[in-house]
Parts: structure tokens; C-alpha cells; sequence
């Protein structure tokens, strides 16, 4: 009775209702967007730093601190015991040995620091965009893939050669002459000025070194990442391996000082958005309170019960809070598909190509804001419920 009673009130109170579903479809559409903007910039996030790191890295404990560069190498010896246990492993999809290698890059005109990283051809893992030319090929020795900022500073294109220079563990100068087969970028502008991607024998050439720095791994799942680094952490162990493992998520600082931000901008919008929304409904509520005194009145004389009056007052607040979210949550989704198929794209600040502007909507995404907005139209609801339960039946009958 109370709820048919309820939804009729909200049916005959056209302005009204139309009012407050506005504020809170809006508020809900608005905190959509943004959680579905933070969700998707997330998962570009994540997928980018497995493609740098791998899902886990296997390394001496060295390798994570400042060190000699000697100490923080895996002998040949140790790398083909460890990849012996990484193929018995069926959640890995593919890994590499990694070697990086730093020094100067340049031609007979121009020249330049940078830092390459090596990585089997075949098993190129976290290989950045080409933008023009090819990857590297299995068997590749002599080829280099550069940042595209690194090869205008030195004048060179796809199929020019050049000459690197670079230091062995010993300290002795060691030369080089690879040819571009491709450029590459991160979408980082700084990192496209020094990055090149070499075969990690001609890095071991250049050092004169037969070991590895790391290994890195992917899995056929992102989700068994932390089950299978620690299951591999154990077998590694009880080898007397003295290597260590670490996963993308502990390695990826940039991915985690990203997602505090973006965490710290969502919550203080979902307090605003909030509280405007408790605001603007309690205000339109209380201005119906006072509209409806001879309703009120009216019906507590024929006999209705206080807690009646509450609980009918409070009814319609939740069917207004029901509709306007469902309302919100539609057009959050029709706002987010617009958005989706527009491809809209933006340049980040330190980016060095545009990237893509997508919404991320799916269902776990959109309970947070639906019970907040939702929470502050109940809530905003209990004020003029409580008022309206408290009222004196003589003072309302002498307004009547």
C-alpha cells in the first residue's frame, strides 16, 4: 500500500520528480564516465607495463640495487638451468634473456647517447610501436630498431647505418655498425630521444660478456602471475638458484603513482558530485515538504499513523533515487559507447604521440557510483521524512 501509494505521489508531482531524477542522472552519468575513464587509462596502464617488464623478471638480487654491473649478470651456465625449469612450466606463454647496454649512436655527422635493450629477436617481448620499417627477425645480428626522436637527432632513416660506440665490462672501448631496419616509439617523448632495441648478441659482443642481465617472462593469463612467480621462487630455491623474481606489479612505479592520482581525483570528485547531488535533492524535498502541509495534514487526520507518514515520504525518495540512477547508469552507457566509437584521441603530458580516449563500463565498474548517488538521494530523503513524521496534527489542520 505504501509503496502504490508512494509511486503514484511521484507520478502526480510531475515537476518535482523531474527535478530531482535530473540531478541524480546526472551526477550518475558524470561519476560513470570518470570511473569508466580511470578503469580504462588502468588497463593501458597495466598492459603496458607487462609489455616493458614482462609479467615477472628473473634476476640476481644484485640486479634491483646499485652495484658492480659484473654482479648483476647471469652466468651462461646459470641461464640454461634456468630456462630448463621455465619450459617445464605450462601457464608461460614466452620468454627472453634481457641485456642493456648504453653509449653513443651516431654517423659520421651527428651523434648521440643512448641506452639499448636486448632481447632475442624471436622472442621480442615489450617491443615499443613501430612506426615505420620492420621488427627484428630470428638470426638478426647487425639491426637496430631506434626511437623515432633518436633517429631525426642524428639524421638517419629505415635501411641507413650506424656506428655505435660503447664500453666493455672491462672498460675498454668497443665499436660497432648496425643498420635500421625500423623505428620505434614508447609515447614517451623523453624515452623515444634515447631508446634503440638490439639483438641481445651483438649487446653481449659489445661487452664482451656471455651472460644476461634478466629474463623476462609472460604468462598465458595476467591473473596467475603472482601464483606461478612465487611456485617458480620455490623451485629456484630448492636448486640453490640464486636468482630472484619480480612481478609487473611491483616493478611498475609509474602505473602505481598513476592510479593513486587518478584514486585521489575520483574520490574528491565522488564527495563533490555527492554532496551536490544530497544537497540539491534535500532542497527540493524540503520545498515539497512545505508544498504538501494540507496533504500531510489531510492525512494524518483521517487516522494515518506517524511512522506511515515516514516511511511513505521515505518511499519516494527511493523511487526517485531508483530512477534517476537507472536512468544515469542508461545514459552513462550510451554516453560511453558515443565516446567509444567518436575514437577520440589526446597527447599526455610527456607523451610523444596521441593516444586513445575510451570509457570503460562494465558491470563492476558501475556499482560504486550507483550506491553513492543512489545513498545520497536516500539520505537526502530522511530529513523531510523525519519533519513530516513530527509534525503537530493541530498546528497543520489550523494551516489546512
Amino acid at each position: 500500500m505504501i509503496f502504490k501509494l508512494a509511486l503514484r505521489n511521484v507520478l502526480r508531482n510531475k515537476r518535482r520528480s523531474v527535478l530531482i531524477v535530473i540531478g541524480i542522472g546526472l551526477g550518475t552519468i558524470i561519476l560513470l564516465l570518470f570511473k569508466g575513464y580511470m578503469e580504462y587509462s588502468y588497463f593501458g596502464l597495466r598492459l603496458g607495463a607487462i609489455q616493458q617488464y614482462g609479467h615477472f623478471q628473473i634476476a640476481p638480487r644484485a640486479y634491483w640495487a646499485p652495484t658492480d654491473f659484473k654482479k648483476k649478470l647471469i652466468s651462461a651456465e646459470t641461464l640454461n638451468a634456468v630456462v630448463g625449469v621455465l619450459e617445464t612450466i605450462p601457464e608461460i606463454s614466452t620468454y627472453t634473456p634481457s641485456l642493456s647496454v648504453g653509449g653513443i649512436v651516431g654517423t659520421p655527422y651527428a651523434s648521440t647517447p643512448f641506452v639499448a635493450a636486448a632481447i632475442e629477436p624471436d622472442k621480442a617481448l615489450g617491443t615499443p610501436t613501430i612506426t615505420s620499417g620492420t621488427r627484428l627477425l630470428k638470426g638478426d645480428k647487425d639491426k637496430v630498431l631506434l626511437g623515432k626522436t633518436l633517429a631525426r637527432l642524428i639524421n638517419v632513416g629505415v635501411g641507413d647505418y650506424v656506428t655505435v660506440l660503447a664500453n666493455t665490462l672491462d672498460g675498454a672501448i668497443n665499436a660497432g655498425s648496425l643498420q635500421v631496419v625500423g623505428l620505434i616509439t614508447t609515447g614517451r617523448a623523453e624515452a623515444d630521444r634515447r631508446i634503440a632495441i638490439v639483438p641481445i648478441s651483438f649487446a653481449q659482443d659489445m661487452l664482451s660478456t656471455e651472460g644476461v642481465e634478466s629474463l623476462l617472462v609472460t604468462l598465458k593469463h595476467t591473473e596467475k602471475t603472482a601464483a606461478v612467480a612465487q611456485r617458480l621462487q620455490a623451485r629456484f630455491d630448492e636448486m640453490g638458484i640464486k636468482l630472484q623474481i619480480k612481478t609487473w606489479d611491483e616493478l611498475a612505479t609509474l602505473y602505481h603513482q598513476v592510479r593513486n592520482l587518478y584514486d585521489a581525483i575520483f574520490t574528491f570528485a565522488l564527495i563533490s558530485i555527492s554532496l551536490l547531488a544530497f544537497i540539491s535533492i534535500l532542497e527540493i524535498m524540503t520545498m515539497s515538504f512545505f508544498e504538501r502541509l494540507r496533504e500531510i495534514g489531510t492525512m494524518m487526520a483521517i487516522g494515518t499513523k506517524r511512522n506511515q507518514i515516514f516511511r511513505l515520504i521515505l518511499t519516494e525518495g527511493v523511487l526517485l533515487g531508483l530512477i534517476g540512477a537507472s536512468m544515469g547508469l542508461v545514459g552513462g552507457q550510451v554516453a560511453a559507447e558515443v565516446i567509444n566509437t567518436a575514437h577520440i584521441t589526446y597527447t599526455p603530458p610527456g607523451g610523444s604521440s596521441p593516444v586513445p580516449l575510451g570509457i570503460n563500463l562494465s558491470l563492476e565498474h558501475t556499482v560504486v557510483p550507483l550506491v553513492i548517488v543512489f545513498g545520497a538521494a536516500l539520505l537526502s530523503s530522511v530529513f523531510p521524512s523525519l519533519r513530516a513524521a513530527k509534525l503537530n496534527i493541530v498546528e497543520v489542520m489550523y494551516r489546512v
